[in-house]
Order: structure tokens, then C-alpha cells, then sequence
């Protein structure tokens, strides 16, 4: 392993004849007393030990005479004025250099030139004055060092598989009178391990505060962390830097805090390395965050829209983390519990009108308990009347269709009894895309209005007399035929959206006109008094069926039917014992 030692004075080590070493070459000492004889050229250049900076002075390159040589004193002298970095000398034997950075693990090059290499030869030596190569001469037995270039004006090494000891000052000298060198500073640059995250092991309650902790050791110099929640930037609560123990690295830990909800459940939480070692990469890790939270529950019954004489099972949906484990079932109103276990479903072989009553379901968990309730009401409303009390009012009943495709055809029927004089909505059904979707709309006495998708026709009547009016409305894509009948009798037919496909996916009211999905009321289009025999049908009925409609005969199944219709009031709305019956039944 190619390593870096303490420096040497250049007078430790005694001089060495050139030719007796091939790896390290290193030249006469001469006494200052002494008067040597003329310079004698050699095949090769004679190394010397790395000089000694001197300041700023800058000597010139004359050489001493052949019959005298300067004394010691002077010649060190020359030699470290002689040295540089760069290319600071104007003189053409001055070696030059470039400062390098290497990431641990790479590859090094460092490139030593000259202009005018005066019959010597370039070399290149380490940190601790170890020589590398002189000229195509390997002087080092370590394979990472390679030659990769050695003309008489330049001399190019490489290094391999870099370590941080590799760091440090290189000279190129070059054995002239004086000698000449020239430094490189090479930086190692230290990679930073894969960051780890702290204290996710566990699960927080929500409102509770997260307390996390990043660490990212090997960095030279000290990496930078950074925090992400999802794609939300945290800020960190104190960032230290500790030495690693080899001296040369730093381990680097972050931390952050917040306070979590339930929504911060299985939230992705980042932390990043930045290092300039790692160029246009990144490290990072991701630790999913576990949450615990109160549960939430709802009950959905299956089939939606149970009758009486069916199977009808109530699941009580328990959601939270934990997962609910344990489920009470009651009935408002009994003294004794229906049903305690891990079971979450309550069945009922076979529905009577006995089961109607409002359901409560209690879901538990080890972060608490939550309550749902389901009102089942298995009696139909035959004879029976939903009652719109005020005027003008906020009230309205939500109907419940299982559609599962766009209408193409329908019929929708219905008998109401009011004496408003001003525009009143009798049912409305709306989709995310389309308020208007469906609208039956009476804006005076004597007039119905009839929406599809937004478009209407007017129908117009006698002034009622103050008795319940039966109205049907009827439609077709293929031919834009819209159908009104009046307590049992047609009115002219008109045409309306020949080819279009009313929405499946929607919000069907009675008593409100829906300027948005599910809402947008005004309260002066709201309908008072009352309600029955509402009906939807997928297709367009017969006049026979018309018919049958007024006299509240045999009809077929439909989509919402009256006597098993599911439903939901909202506000001020009562159903109640029809009192009067138009057609004496």
C-alpha cells in the first residue's frame, strides 16, 4: 500500500553514488571548503532531497563555472529557490504542475512538464519524499502507480485506487544546476457512507411528536444532510460533526422533529447525502413512518338495498392503526347486546318488519373505541307520504339507486300535493359533470319543465285545483322523444338531446334543485307539502304502464320503487299516513 510518511531534512540521508540504486537516485553533498573539480555529465540526472523553501526570492538559472563550484550552502539555496507550484517561473527549466482532487477509490493523473529539460531527467516523489518514477524508471513497488507518459519534457504518473493517505504535497523535481522543482497538491476526497435513519422502529401515537435522527459517517470534508416528508422539506433541529477515528473522515448526524397525524401513517421520510465526492449522484434512505390513531367506522349493508324476506348482512367497517379487533353489535332500544367478538358482520337470515330499528356498532382497538349506527327500516311506504313541512325550507330526501350504466332511456313518476304558487323543485338528479342531469321543475301553476342534460321543455297544464297531481316523464336517446303525462293522460310529445347518455354515477333528490353534486341549494326553488309514489325506470314506459303509474296498479321493477324505496331525510321532513287519496283507494 502506497502510503505517505513524515517528511526528511535533505541532510538525514548521506549521499549516495548515482548507479548503485535503481529506485532511489539522490546526489553529492559537497563541503563548502572543498573545490571541486569540473562538472562531469552523466548518463543520468542526479536526484536530490526535497528542498527547503526559502520565501519569495527567485534566483536565476546560470550555472558555476567549470573551474568552481559555489559553496554548499549557496547550492541549497539554489535548489529551494528553485521550486514551485504551477507555473510561476518564466524559466524554461522550471518543472510544472497542477493542483488535483481525487474522489477515494479513483484515479489520480499528475503531469510534470518542462520546457527545456536541460539533458536531465523529470521525477516525481510522494509525500514523504519517496521517489515514484524517474524518467520510464519505477523507483516504488506498488502496482496502483503507473507510468503513463515520460518524454524529456514530460513526466506523467497515475495513481489507482486512491486511499485518503495518498493525500498530500508530490514534487517534480528535475536535477539542473540549481535543481528545480515543483509541487502538486493532491485532495482526497473522503465518500460518505449510506445515510441510516433513527428512532422510526417503533410506532407513535398521532399528536405525538416524531424525534428522528440521520447519520452518514466517511465524509471528507463533512457531508451535508437534508430532510424530506414525502415531498415536503423539513428543517432540521441541529446538525454535529464528530471525527471520525482514523482522523481523516467525519460522521455527520441530523436531526428532526414534528408532530404526526394520522395522515403521516405509512409517510415516506428521507435523508439525504450531499457530498461534492458524489458529482450528479445522491445517497439516501427512506424509512416509512407507522402511525397509531383512534379508529373510524362505518356500517354498509349487503345487498344496499335490503327488502323484506332477504338475507341481509351489516358490515361494520373498522378502519384505524391498529386495525379495530373487537366489535359490539346493539339495537337502540334492547336491554342486552346482539353480539360481541372479533366478527365484524351481523346477520339477518331473513328480514322482517321485527329488525327495523336503528343498529349501533362499537369498533375497539387499542387506541379506543368508536361508535357507527345504521337506521334499517324494512316497512315500505304504501299509503305513507313524505311530508315537506316549511317554506321555503333547507330540506330534502336522498335517494338511493344502484346504477351501474348511463341511462339511456328512463321514466320517472311521482304524485305530489302543495299549494306553492312560486318555482318549486319536485326531483332532482345530478352528476359531478351535470347539475340539470334530471329535473322535474315547476316554476308557476299550470307549467312543468322536464331537464336532460341540462336542456328542457315546457309542458303546460291546467291550474290545479288544490289535489294531488300524478306527473310521469319519459325519455329516449335514439330518437330525442320526450313523453309527459298528467294524472294519467299524455301530453304532446317533444323532442330533447336525441343521442345523449345521462350519467350513472349520481345525486338524486327530492324536494331541492341541486346547482352542484349533492348541494347547492336555493331555498326559494325548495318544495313544501307533500310527496309519494316516486318511481325511476330504467326504460320508457307504455301508455298501459303510464296508465297503471296514476292508478298505482302492478308495475314493473324499477330502478327506485316507492314501496321498497331507499332513503335518507335531511332536515325537516316527516313520513306520515297519506290523508287523502285522490283516487279513493
Amino acid at each position: 500500500m502506497f502510503t505517505a510518511g513524515p517528511r526528511e531534512a535533505a541532510s538525514a540521508q548521506p549521499p549516495r553514488p548515482p548507479g548503485t540504486n535503481g529506485l532511489f537516485l539522490e546526489p553529492y553533498l559537497i563541503p563548502a571548503a572543498a573545490a571541486p573539480p569540473a562538472p562531469v555529465r552523466r548518463p543520468a540526472p542526479r536526484p536530490v532531497p526535497p528542498p527547503q523553501r526559502c520565501g519569495s526570492a527567485r534566483l536565476g538559472s546560470a550555472r558555476a563555472p567549470a573551474t568552481a563550484m559555489p559553496p554548499l550552502g549557496l547550492l541549497l539555496l539554489l535548489a529551494c529557490c528553485g521550486a514551485a507550484r504551477g507555473n510561476l517561473s518564466r524559466d524554461e527549466s522550471q518543472p510544472t504542475t497542477s493542483d488535483e482532487t481525487v474522489v477515494a477509490g479513483g484515479t489520480v493523473v499528475l503531469k510534470c512538464q518542462v520546457e527545456d529539460p536541460d539533458d536531465s531527467s523529470l521525477q516525481w516523489s510522494n509525500p514523504a519524499q519517496q521517489t515514484l518514477y524517474f524518467g520510464e524508471k519505477r523507483a516504488l513497488r506498488d502496482n496502483r502507480i503507473q507510468l503513463e507518459r515520460s518524454t524529456p519534457n514530460e513526466l506523467t504518473i497515475s495513481i489507482s485506487d486512491v486511499v485518503l493517505s495518498d493525500e498530500g504535497e508530490y514534487t517534480c523535481s528535475i536535477f539542473t544546476m540549481p535543481v528545480r522543482t515543483a509541487k502538486a497538491l493532491v485532495t482526497v476526497l473522503g465518500i460518505p457512507q449510506k445515510p441510516q435513519i433513527f428512532g422510526h422502529e417503533q410506532p407513535i401515537d398521532e399528536e405525538k411528536m416524531a424525534r428522528l435522527t440521520c447519520r452518514s459517517s466517511g465524509s471528507k470534508p463533512a457531508a451535508q444532510l437534508r430532510w424530506k416528508k414525502g415531498n415536503k422539506e423539513l428543517k432540521d433541529e441541529g446538525t454535529e460533526v464528530l471525527e471520525d477515528p482514523n482522523g481523516k473522515t467525519f460522521t455527520v448526524s441530523s436531526r428532526v422533529e414534528f408532530r404526526v397525524t394520522k395522515e403521516d401513517n405509512e409517510a415516506e421520510v428521507t435523508c439525504t447525502v450531499d457530498h461534492e465526492s458524489l458529482q450528479n449522484s445522491e445517497r439516501s434512505t427512506t424509512q416509512k413512518l407507522q402511525v397509531h390513531y383512534k379508529p373510524t367506522a362505518k356500517i354498509e349493508p349487503h345487498p344496499q338495498y335490503p327488502r323484506e324476506g332477504e338475507k341481509l348482512q351489516l358490515q361494520c367497517d373498522g378502519q384505524g392503526n391498529p386495525i379495530p379487533q373487537e366489535f359490539l353489535w346493539e339495537k337502540e332500544g334492547s336491554d342486552a347486546p346482539l353480539q360481541l367478538s372479533s366478527d365484524s358482520v351481523l346477520i339477518f337470515p331473513f328480514l322482517n318488519k321485527s329488525d327495523s330499528g336503528t343498529y349501533v356498532c362499537t369498533a375497539t382497538s387499542s387506541m379506543g373505541s368508536v361508535v357507527a349506527k345504521y337506521n334499517l327500516d324494512v316497512s315500505d311506504l304504501y299509503r305513507k307520504v313524505f311530508v315537506f313541512r316549511k317554506d321555503p325550507s333547507d330540506a330534502y330526501v336522498v335517494l338511493r339507486a344502484g346504477l351501474e350504466q348511463p341511462l339511456q332511456n328512463f321514466t320517472v313518476c311521482l304524485r305530489s300535493y302543495t299549494d306553492l304558487a312560486r318555482p318549486h323543485s319536485l326531483f332532482s338528479y345530478a352528476t359531478k359533470a351535470q347539475d340539470n342531469e334530471i329535473l322535474l321543475f315547476k316554476p308557476k301553476p299550470g307549467e312543468y319543465r322536464f331537464y336532460v342534460g341540462g336542456k328542457f321543455v315546457t309542458f303546460r297544464v291546467p291550474e290545479g285545483r288544490g289535489d294531488w297531481e300524478h306527473v310521469c316523464a319519459s325519455w329516449e336517446s335514439a330518437t330525442g322523444i320526450a313523453e309527459f303525462w298528467l294524472n294519467g293522460k299524455p301530453w304532446p310529445r317533444k323532442g330533447l338531446q336525441r343521442g345523449y347518455a345521462v350519467g350513472a354515477e349520481a345525486a338524486i333528490l327530492l324536494g331541492q334543485e341541486q346547482d352542484a353534486f349533492g348541494g347547492g341549494f336555493d331555498v326559494y326553488n325548495s318544495f313544501s307539502g307533500e310527496l309519494a309514489d316516486v318511481y325511476l325506470w330504467d326504460a320508457g314506459l307504455s301508455p298501459d304502464k303510464m296508465r297503471a303509474a296514476y292508478l298505482s296498479l302492478r308495475l314493473p321493477p324499477a330502478v327506485l320503487a316507492w314501496k321498497s324505496l331507499s332513503y335518507e331525510v335531511k332536515g325537516d321532513v316527516v313520513v306520515k299516513p297519506r290523508l287523502r287519496e285522490t283516487l279513493g283507494l
